[in-house]
């Protein structure tokens, strides 16, 4: 295991459209989202990311950089 935890990232296409999505298998930050890709069309994910109090000091920097804090610990990512 890492030391934030294991994740997985599944990835389902046909034809020229994708679906994936996002989760925490195990660890202390937790993962999720969603998102969708067309080919000739910009990749749509939205992701959040919740970093429990004993790491939330060390990780807040980083996840302020890619993500919107909406709580104490609690970041949304959205591409569009």
């Amino acid at each position: 295991m890492w030391p934030l935890g294991d994740y997985e990232l599944l990835w389902e296409g046909q034809g020229p459209q994708g679906r994936a999505t996002l989760r925490t298998l195990k660890g202390p930050l937790q993962l999720r989202g969603q998102g969708s890709w067309t080919i000739g069309r910009p990749p749509a994910f939205a992701a959040t990311a919740d970093a429990p109090p004993e790491i939330r000091q060390q990780l807040a920097p980083l996840l302020r950089m890619i993500a919107v804090e909406r709580g104490a610990g609690h970041f949304v990512l959205q591409l569009e």
